[in-house]
């Protein structure tokens, strides 16, 4: 469902739905409308807005942690690569970036 979200993000911003870093209030409806639709499920304009903010968080946090020195890139398994030693010292101290280092993502 999300990806099928963020689709219909991508289209309502090539319709000029999209200002500066967000999107009118139309592109919100617009969007909601068509996943509800397409999964059947109730979705509102503020689920999409939601939803946007959330991805927009964990890009941050991946951006943020894969400019971290001594870390690196798995770019085939699409992963951030620590050493176990350095990963357990970090998860200890930063225990939400856990979701996203060693893992594939």
């Amino acid at each position: 469902m999300s990806r099928f979200m963020q689709k219909c993000l991508v289209e309502q911003a090539e319709k000029g739905m999209k200002i500066d870093k967000t999107f009118k209030k139309p592109a919100f409806i617009a969007t909601a409308r068509a996943v509800s639709e397409k999964f059947n499920v109730l979705c509102t304009d503020s689920n999409v807005e939601n939803h946007l903010r959330t991805l927009k968080t964990k890009y941050s946090q991946i951006k943020r942690l894969k400019n971290m020195s001594g870390v690196g890139w798995d770019d085939t398994l699409k992963m951030i690569t620590m050493d176990n030693d350095a990963y357990n010292e970090y998860v200890q101290a930063h225990v939400k970036d856990e979701p996203y280092l060693n893992k594939p993502i």
